[in-house]
């Protein structure tokens, strides 16, 4: 079975955020680093895909609640 990876890119563009968004919930250690790297990109797989969405959501309401 193939699992889908993605690129930071690809993963702000599926989550309609700015990629330096993600960026910084993962430099500021509020998200884990995706476990892949190839060639020293950040990969993503779907499951680490679905966990970053909830956390950025859980930002979202944090932010306006």
């Amino acid at each position: 079975m193939h699992k889908a990876h993605f690129t930071l890119k690809d993963v702000a563009a599926i989550l309609n955020v700015a990629p330096h968004k993600i960026t910084y919930l993962i430099t500021s250690r509020q998200a884990d680093e995706p476990a892949l790297r190839i060639g020293n990109v950040r990969v993503w797989t779907e499951d680490e895909v679905s966990l970053l969405s909830k956390k950025l959501k859980s930002e979202k309401q944090n932010a306006t609640g």
